[in-house]
């Protein structure tokens, strides 16, 4: 990428093909794209900027793929955090990482219990699906310091809490250990969110006051209820 689109190097096309042929862990018709993708842009110098994961086909590609998008999104999302909690107290510093920490290990059990175990693409939609729950996470922490009441967050939390039994009642007769989804894994992820919730309780007592309990109970509850429903209706 660095040769063909001449970021801090100059730019060589052919340096650029020679390392592309080199790359381990392609498919042959990824190579092969590439390749042509990259003798396009010499011969058209002014084409949109050469990415590697342009060309992909397989699986194991599209993981890396994912994976190295991940990592960027990360550097956003640190940087908006911060800028978020700007002024946060230490207390209040403390328990967001206690929370963020808590959410990366509900994150991970939920994709990890939801995928099963088999294909190359494992990899990648473990990705997709933690990625997702991370950006709700971070709209979530932007609404609240903006004051804004979050869609989901008004109405009963009792009832919003008889239809999330209801629905991982679905998810643990879903599961199937031929597959890799566990009953056990489901609820090791089931507690996983438990801990989460509660710590944003922790959280927002210190750094929202005045945002009611249940109205966040209510709100966290309908996350998930909508990510078992993804895992439950994937094409909806």
């Amino acid at each position: 990428m660095l040769y063909a689109n001449g970021q801090g190097v100059s730019r060589n096309i052919d340096l650029a093909i020679k390392f592309s042929c080199e790359i381990e862990v392609q498919a042959a018709a990824e190579k092969e794209g590439r390749v042509d993708h990259l003798l396009a842009l010499r011969d058209h110098p002014g084409a949109n900027p050469f990415d590697l994961c342009d060309d992909v086909t397989s699986g194991m590609m599209v993981g890396f793929c994912e994976g190295r998008d991940s990592e960027l999104a990360e550097q956003a999302r640190k940087g908006k955090i911060t800028s978020l909690l700007t002024g946060a107290t230490a207390a209040q510093q403390a328990a967001f990482d206690k929370l963020k920490s808590a959410g990366e290990t509900y994150f991970g059990e939920h994709a990890d219990s939801t995928l099963g175990t088999g294909g190359t693409m494992r990899a990648a939609e473990e990705i997709m699906v933690t990625e997702g729950q991370r950006t709700v996470f971070v709209e979530t922490l932007t609404q609240f310091e903006k004051r804004e009441q979050p869609e989901g967050m008004s109405g009963d939390f009792a009832e919003a809490d008889r239809a999330l039994n209801d629905i991982y009642r679905q998810l643990l007769a879903w599961a199937d250990p031929d597959v890799g989804t566990t009953q056990q894994d489901l609820r090791h992820a089931e507690r996983a969110w438990i801990a989460y919730r509660d710590r944003w309780l922790d959280f927002a007592k210190l750094r929202y006051p005045d945002l009611p309990a249940d109205k966040i109970k209510t709100l966290l509850t309908r996350q998930r209820i909508a990510a078992i429903d993804k895992t439950l209706h994937p094409g909806h």
